[in-house]
C-alpha cells in the first residue's frame, strides 16, 4: 500500500473497495452492511487509516513538512510513521 501510495505500485484489492465505498457510500458488491462478511468493514477501516495517514504524511515530505507532521502527530502514529520509513530504508 505504501508503493502504491508513492505511485510505485498497485492498489491492494480491498484498499480498492475500500475507496470506492467511501467515494460512493455504498458497501462492495451491492450488499448491505449486514450482509458482508465478519471483520471485513474492519479491515476496510484499517486499510484506509493506513491509507490516508500514509498520503498526509507523504504530503507534508513534499513540501519539506515530514518532521513537523510527525512532531504533532499521536505516539501511535508516529510509531507507524517510524516503522514504515525504517522497513523503506
Amino acid at each position: 500500500m505504501v508503493a502504491f501510495v508513492e505511485d510505485e505500485g498497485h492498489a491492494p484489492p480491498l484498499l480498492v473497495s475500500a475507496l470506492e465505498c467511501r467515494q460512493w457510500g455504498c458497501m462492495p458488491d451491492g450488499i448491505s452492511r449486514a450482509d458482508q462478511p465478519a471483520g471485513l468493514l474492519t479491515k476496510m477501516t484499517h486499510v484506509l487509516n493506513v491509507y490516508d495517514q500514509w498520503s498526509a504524511y507523504i504530503r507534508a515530505e513534499s513540501k519539506g513538512r515530514g518532521a513537523k507532521f510527525k512532531q504533532r502527530a499521536d505516539p501511535q502514529l508516529r510509531r507507524f510513521l517510524n516503522y514504515v520509513i525504517e522497513e523503506k530504508q
